[in-house]
């Protein structure tokens, strides 16, 4: 095991990842803060933090959240240790067939649908279609209360 992973288990901050989210434009402090809260994520989920958060902060500014990335992050803190091709891009993908069309908007106001297991959303996707919901509420639903 590296020094950086050993770091990482004992939540000491990786000066490069929380160097990352600084630039991405969050203050010192929320970005050591929500570096320790997804390091704990990260161990169960046995993702190297320091290599992922520019990963996610790289595919979160491609689809549309470069300013609001602070926000997102200081409210949904574990997104950093999330996979970007095995967790969030299969959601956000899934999400623009359903027929959402401003991912940007929605993950700020709703970061915690970041936390959604696919095959959960899928289903509620599927019991909301199965009782006769138009596109326009299931997306609605999507975006309020799911």
């Amino acid at each position: 095991m590296s020094s950086t992973e050993v770091a990482e288990e004992a939540g000491t901050p990786d000066s490069v990842a929380v160097k990352s989210l600084i630039s991405a434009g969050m203050k010192r402090t929320a970005a050591l803060e929500a570096y320790s809260k997804a390091s704990q994520h990260a161990y169960w989920s046995k993702v190297t933090l320091s290599s992922n958060v520019e990963k996610v902060t790289s595919y979160l500014g491609s689809i549309g959240i470069s300013e609001d990335l602070p926000e997102l992050v200081g409210s949904h803190p574990v997104v950093l240790a999330y996979n970007v091709e095995e967790r969030l891009a299969p959601t956000l993908d899934y999400l623009v067939s359903v027929g959402v069309d401003d991912l940007g908007q929605l993950l700020i106001k709703r970061p915690s649908l970041l936390g959604l297991d696919l095959d959960q959303l899928r289903r509620l996707v599927e019991y909301f279609e199965a009782n006769d919901y138009t596109k326009e509420q299931i997306i609605e639903m999507i975006k309020t209360t799911v």
